[in-house]
């Protein structure tokens, strides 16, 4: 048994962890459920296609100002997509739900 994964997956410490680590924690779970339920081809990235539908089906329900616009689209990918390959990296994708988050608390 790996210890210091018993550790953290058991909320043994969990006083001990602060509020950043959680955060990250949080931000890795959202990240990998989002490529399990989008990243359809199973490659390790999301393409513009499944970017274009992950944000649809996240914002079809947002407040009118915040819903998903299609003639956004183009510029809002190439803002998350960093390193500009075309394709949605894990890392892209936590940096973009840190700034959000981050947005949202000012």
């Amino acid at each position: 048994m790996n210890t210091t994964s018993y550790f953290l997956d058991s909320n043994a410490f969990e006083k001990a962890i602060d509020n950043q680590t959680k955060e990250s924690r949080i931000i890795n779970q959202i990240v990998d459920q989002i490529w399990l339920d989008f990243d359809k081809d199973k490659n390790g990235y999301l393409d513009r296609a499944e970017t274009k539908v992950f944000l649809q089906t996240v914002l079809k329900d947002a407040p009118s100002g915040e819903r998903y616009d299609e003639s956004k689209f183009d510029d809002l990918f190439d803002t998350i997509d960093q390193n500009g390959d075309g394709l949605m990296e894990k890392a892209e994708m936590r940096y973009f739900i840190r700034v959000l988050l981050k947005t949202n608390k000012a």
